[in-house]
């Protein structure tokens, strides 16, 4: 279930942590990374920008994800529907989103680790 803390900037999460994720797969992908020097932060006048993506590293299932920066309310709804359909990080990072917007950022987060 994915949640939000309606700060500024917003912080949100959804599916395992990676300390659980850890127990539950041993191996795992942990992206992570700032990105307040991306565009969107950028434009947005955003000083924090930070995310974690956690994938087994096996089946490269996305199973987590915590986003800190603006839109991350609006970014974990799409991470939500990745979990819930068993996506990969293959297979997401395939999906074609309108530039520039906070979701086609989900890509670039998934290209660090």
């Amino acid at each position: 279930m994915p949640s939000t803390v309606f700060t500024q900037p917003n912080l949100s999460a959804v599916g395992l942590s990676e300390a659980e994720a850890k127990k539950r797969y041993k191996n795992i992908l942990v992206f992570k990374g700032e990105a307040q020097e991306w565009f969107n932060a950028k434009k947005a006048n955003e000083s924090t920008y930070a995310y974690k993506i956690i994938a087994n590293e096996r089946t490269e299932e996305i199973v987590g994800a915590h986003i800190l920066g603006h839109e991350a309310n609006e970014n974990i709804n799409l991470l939500t529907v990745a979990i819930n359909n068993k996506m990969t990080v293959s297979e997401f990072k395939r999906m074609i989103f309108t530039y520039p917007s906070y979701s086609n950022d989900l890509k670039y987060m998934l290209a660090d680790k």
